[in-house]
């Protein structure tokens, strides 16, 4: 279904109003017509199930037909060593449509230098929340420096890097967890030694050398089918 994405919405609401770009997305790249149905969603877990009443030029009102609150079942974080610019910013909005909880921005050894404006960040993520229908915002951290890792860290009793080291995870609990994945280049040996000594597991799985927004999306997946049932 289409959804948009209003931080400032509640369920008190009878109607929405749609204005700027919001409203070009939904009416010209949407093409959504009058009577059409449409989710809003405001990062808090919040769904608002709505009907197209009326498109103008400037704007389109929806209203709101009912509401529903989603509690918060994520149990996936992510630490990222910081890769290049296009393939960070892939990895934030598939991370928003997987349902990460938490992405952890880490100027890692092999990392790239460059500055991505807060803008840019949150116009990818809430195109991620949008294509997915995801009613819960990502939270971002960092970036942060190898000494501000293990602060970040120790929150998560579950923790798993991958690596090309050999190594397999099974009966995962269902908890909270950090998934640490590296740039292009992956961990230097120095990090990976730290991270176990921090006591992550490696996850290694035995494919080619995947790109980093890759390895998220394959990760995830295993995580997600290596839970114990």
């Amino acid at each position: 279904m289409r959804a948009v994405y209003l931080k400032e919405i509640n369920n008190e609401d009878k109607t929405v109003k749609l204005s700027g770009s919001q409203n070009t997305h939904l009416v010209k790249v949407s093409r959504t017509k009058v009577g059409d149905e449409v989710l809003v969603l405001n990062g808090k877990g919040l769904i608002l199930y709505t009907n197209v009443a009326n498109i103008e030029k400037n704007h389109t009102e929806l209203d709101i037909l009912k509401s529903e609150t989603i509690s918060d079942e994520r149990w996936i974080s992510l630490l990222v060593g910081v890769p290049k610019k296009d393939a960070l910013e892939e990895v934030l909005k598939k991370s928003s449509e997987l349902g990460i909880k938490k992405i952890i921005l880490y100027e890692s050894e092999y990392s790239q230098k460059f500055n991505l404006k807060e803008e840019r960040i949150n116009s990818l993520l809430e195109s991620g929340y949008i294509q997915s229908n995801n009613p819960w915002d990502v939270e971002i951290i960092g970036p942060i420096k190898k000494d501000e890792l293990e602060k970040n860290l120790d929150y998560f009793p579950n923790k798993f890097v991958m690596s090309v080291e050999p190594g397999s995870v099974d009966n995962v609990n269902k908890e909270e967890s950090l998934l640490m994945i590296g740039p292009e280049a992956g961990f230097s040996k120095e990090e990976e030694i730290f991270f176990e000594g921090l006591g992550s597991k490696s996850i290694n799985l035995n494919t080619p050398i995947l790109r980093t927004p890759t390895a998220v999306v394959a990760a995830v997946g295993f995580l997600h089918g290596a839970v114990k049932i």
